[in-house]
């Protein structure tokens, strides 16, 4: 149903552009506005905006917020260049709508979150932006939103998590602190202890499977333990384990990256999921 609401709208796009006027800013932003009440508020620097947003190139839609499982919440900064989708946005009222024409180069360069540009645009190509501002948040709302983002992940997390566990037949306890630790192959080299210095391979992986980081083949990673390069959960389990051993650790994300994540790679409350071969132990006096 969503992809059929997006057709028709990408056809209503297509005839606006050719009915009607594009106005033009100083800047080079062109527009045209559906719905403009001048008398609501307008979005303010350090505030936040939900909004439905399309993006067109040509007549193929490259985003749409409507595929979003949740509300598209960006925030109010200060545009990254002239002519930049942050000026556009600042053009906007509470319950405006509107088309702009948006450079294609300086979007993926300054407002595409690391995204590459397709190798189909090129220099001088626009974006056709629609927009609709369905409503300003406050900073204190955008901090209710964001304690309202956070406790739905801590609990989408356990639900992912009791379900893996289920899925795969795991059984052991976690330890005190949230760790599940599954020995593959026991070892009966040296243990590491705090200070030590740990030399391993690894494979870690998010909780549907997809990795996201791996040591190169025929390469170890080296670490002390104890000077915050690892993980939590990485340098517990580690210390559970002896030269030799291969394990699979299972760590929470308050034991990894907690509500940071690593953007475009790791979400935050992720749990992850590390293969571990302990390979060599150095003491370090």
């Amino acid at each position: 149903m969503k992809k059929l609401i997006l057709v028709f709208l990408l056809l209503g796009i297509i005839a606006c552009q050719k009915e009607q006027q594009w106005n033009k800013t100083p800047s080079g932003i062109q527009y045209i506005f559906f719905k403009q009440n001048s008398q609501a508020p307008q979005p303010q620097i350090g505030q936040a905006a939900i909004l439905d947003v399309n993006i067109y190139y040509e007549d193929s839609l490259l985003f749409s917020s409507k595929e979003m499982p949740d509300a598209f919440v960006l925030p109010i900064d200060t545009p990254k260049c002239q002519g930049c989708i942050g000026e556009a946005i600042l053009m906007l009222h509470q319950g405006d709508s509107a088309l702009f024409k948006i450079d294609a180069v300086k979007f993926f360069k300054y407002n595409a979150n690391k995204t590459p540009m397709p190798k189909f645009i090129k220099k001088g190509d626009s974006l056709i932006v629609y927009m609709k501002l369905v409503k300003i948040l406050s900073k204190e709302q955008i901090q209710k939103e964001k304690e309202k983002l956070a406790k739905l992940q801590k609990l989408k997390e356990i639900e992912l998590l009791t379900q893996y566990l289920e899925e795969n037949n795991i059984s052991v306890p976690p330890t005190k602190t949230g760790l599940y630790y599954i020995e593959k192959k026991h070892g009966y080299g040296k243990k590491p202890h705090k200070g030590d210095s740990v030399f391993f391979s690894y494979t870690a992986k998010l909780i549907n499977g997809e990795i996201v980081d791996k040591t190169p083949e025929n390469k170890l990673f080296g670490a002390k333990i104890g000077d915050s390069t690892l993980y939590k959960g990485v340098e517990e389990g580690l210390q559970l384990m002896r030269e030799g051993t291969e394990a699979t650790l299972i760590i929470p994300s308050k034991l990894a990256l907690g509500e940071k994540g690593i953007p475009n790679l790791i979400p935050p409350y992720s749990t992850l999921i590390f293969d571990i071969k302990l390979k060599k132990v150095k003491h370090n006096k």
